[in-house]
């Protein structure tokens, strides 16, 4: 409850507010109270239910004088439940509310000469006993009430405005002017503002503030303010509350604070924050989960079954199965590498860090919280430095560790299969005249070529690796020595016819190559590779530019 409704409420007149159309839009329960009826059963009834005279074109009447003048003073008579004529005494004034107008009612009934005779004094022990009530209430709430007197600019304060500004109540209110000091700087204009407009025309504020106290610190105050009903300017008077809030404001800072870092930091590092509804499917995501995928806010609905369909094929099930053990239960946290279709296509690879953080009677995930990273660029660097660890940096064939590892899975399955494989061994003839005549740039153009042209020779099955210097090497899996022989022979007959080098010089090369097949008796492929490497000096004591194998004749 607001503390302009609060006031109303506990107002102790009657207090009604009704319509251009004379219906009662709201009343308080000393209005209800006072006429004998529930306040439901006078809730959009007519005025003139109350006040037959103040029916049809004399109403219409009265609405215009109190348009003409906001605020009114007259005398006129209710009808109770009872039947019985309340002489009242009425205030009135008139609000704008937005497109509408409403008329404040403020009553008082006026009792008989008789009536104020019999009336008993009120006990001033329970007048005191209720002020300290307030007094007290006020200090837990932290809200202070204060009366202006616009004529005078003197204001009375209760004993809790004091207490937020830390002023001695032996000094008394400040006249209204001096409330400067109290008030930052910055915010005084439009306090003043706000006073004088409800002092001229009734119009009631609230407005947040800084405060500087008497003992030098600072805080944050809610000030409200509203005019009393006057008979004349003398009378003029604006009641209202004092709310510190200081507190409350400083931990709205940190939180803004803390929210603008946070911001910053998820910014920095390409962060994006999601969540999503497991039982219904709903999800919901920040700017930077969707600013990674290419969409702007609001392009798009994220939905569950939505993040599915853009998950890379390779991904989708290892990921789901990872989601779904932590939705049964097996774990709170769950972690997953996966590739997301962006908005243009291509594939972006997200880091997801997530936590089931709600769960049903039977364990079941129900709320999942988690942040997405963009790990693109990490993957991109990672796949380059692969290829670095795995491949020959000049010639970009396998190195002889990764070929390794290729001939111990081609050895494994060929125990397995029974089919043979090939290793054919390569060097270059006279490759050092090369590089002693035309220096070591054209011989690295040489070798370049060369593996170029080695690579689009061979089948895709085939592993291919530069095995040291001028040495290359092949691996050719579930192939024959007839058929390797064959395959390395074409090849160097077509090498024979190939330039190489630049276009102001043209080198022609050629190869010897020594062929192995593997037995089912290898234990190792060591045996395999050290026979074609027999084979290879074998084709070199021949005179080169030749095939040797170790099952079939020689080819040159």
């Amino acid at each position: 409850m607001t503390v302009d409704r609060f006031a109303f409420e506990q107002a102790p007149d009657p207090i009604f507010r009704i319509d251009a159309q004379g219906r009662i839009l709201d009343l308080n329960e000393a209005a209800s109270a006072c006429l004998g009826y529930t306040r439901d059963e006078l809730l959009g009834c007519s005025i003139g239910q109350l006040n037959p005279s103040w029916s049809g074109e004399r109403w219409d009447g009265i609405w215009q004088r109190l348009n003409e003048q906001p605020f009114g003073h007259f005398i006129e008579a209710f009808r109770h439940r009872d039947g019985n004529r309340l002489q009242v005494e009425l205030n009135s004034r008139v609000f704008a509310c937005g497109e509408t107008t409403e008329v404040i009612l403020y009553c008082r009934a006026r009792p008989s000469q008789a009536d104020v005779l019999d009336e008993p004094l009120p006990d001033l022990d329970e007048l005191q006993h209720l002020r300290e009530l307030l007094n007290v209430a006020e200090a837990i709430s932290q809200i202070g009430h204060w009366r202006l007197n616009v004529a005078t600019g003197q204001p009375q304060w209760s004993r809790q405005v004091f207490a937020i500004f830390q002023r001695d109540p032996a000094l008394g209110a400040p006249s209204f002017e001096q409330h400067e000091r109290y008030v930052a700087r910055e915010d005084w204009p439009r306090l003043r503002e706000a006073v004088n407009r409800c002092s001229a025309q009734g119009t009631p504020y609230k407005t947040t503030v800084g405060i500087r106290r008497e003992d030098g610190s600072t805080g944050t105050a809610r000030v409200y303010g509203s005019a009393l009903p006057k008979r004349d300017v003398a009378s003029a008077e604006l009641v209202g509350f004092v709310l510190d809030i200081s507190e409350q404001a400083e931990t709205e800072k940190r939180l803004v604070d803390a929210q603008q870092r946070l911001d910053i930091a998820l910014d920095a590092s390409g962060i994006g924050v999601y969540w999503a509804n497991i039982v219904t499917g709903e999800a919901a995501a920040d700017i930077r989960y969707f600013a990674m995928l290419g969409y702007a806010p609001g392009e798009i609905t994220p939905t569950i079954d939505w993040w599915r369909t853009q998950l890379h094929p390779d991904d989708s099930g290892p990921m789901q199965e990872v989601l779904e053990r932590a939705i049964r239960g097996d774990q709170d946290d769950f972690r997953g590498e996966y590739r997301m279709q962006h908005r243009d296509g291509h594939w972006v690879w997200i880091e997801d860090h997530g936590r089931i953080c709600e769960r049903d009677a039977s364990g079941r995930g129900q709320l999942a919280i988690g942040v997405h990273i963009d790990i693109s660029q990490r993957k991109n660097a990672e796949r380059k430095l692969n290829y670095r660890a795995n491949h020959d940096r000049l010639t970009h064939l396998l190195n002889r560790y990764s070929f390794w590892c290729a001939l111990r899975r081609v050895h494994a399955q060929s125990l397995r299969s029974q089919e043979p494989y090939c290793i054919a061994m390569l060097d270059l003839d006279f490759f050092k005249a090369i590089n002693d005549t035309h220096g070591h740039r054209m011989g690295d153009v040489v070798l370049r070529g060369f593996a170029k042209h080695l690579r689009q020779s061979m089948r895709e099955a085939d592993w291919i690796a530069r095995w040291g210097g001028e040495e290359f090497i092949v691996l050719m899996p579930e192939t024959s020595a007839l058929q390797a022989q064959s395959s390395m022979d074409r090849f160097r007959s077509a090498l024979a016819q190939t330039d190489f080098g630049t276009s102001d010089l043209a080198i022609k090369i050629t190869v010897s190559i020594g062929i192995a097949e593997s037995k089912p008796g290898d234990a190792t492929p060591d045996m395999v590779i050290t026979v074609a490497d027999d084979c290879l000096y074998q084709a070199k004591r021949l005179g080169r530019n030749r095939v040797c194998c170790n099952t079939l004749e020689t080819a040159d």
